[in-house]
């Protein structure tokens, strides 16, 4: 996805990372799972730019209130911390010259 979209970075406890994806990839259909710590539990996901409406259940993890969703509700209490940036020059860069 090369500087075209947004990243989004999540952490969770390391155990509940496989969780994590599934419910993600259920509530944002468009992101693609990219890397994870493995000790940290710390995730990234690619979002394109033409799907950014679906950055909308991003933010809803921050806020306090219940959702209607199920599946937003167990991401919610299943992540600490959640970011979100468009891709940087850098991670282009990265990208194109690991291939």
């Amino acid at each position: 996805m090369l500087g075209k979209g947004y990243r989004v970075n999540m952490v969770c406890d390391k155990e509940n990372v496989q969780t994590v994806k599934k419910l993600m990839k259920s509530v944002v259909p468009d992101c693609k799972f990219q890397e994870s710590s493995g000790s940290s539990g710390g995730m990234v996901f690619d979002l394109p730019v033409e799907k950014s409406k679906q950055l909308g259940v991003v933010f809803s993890l921050r806020e306090t209130q219940k959702s209607p969703s199920k599946e937003i509700n167990e991401l919610k209490s299943l992540v600490c911390d959640v970011g979100v940036s468009q891709t940087t020059l850098e991670e282009v860069f990265m990208a194109v010259t690991s291939h």
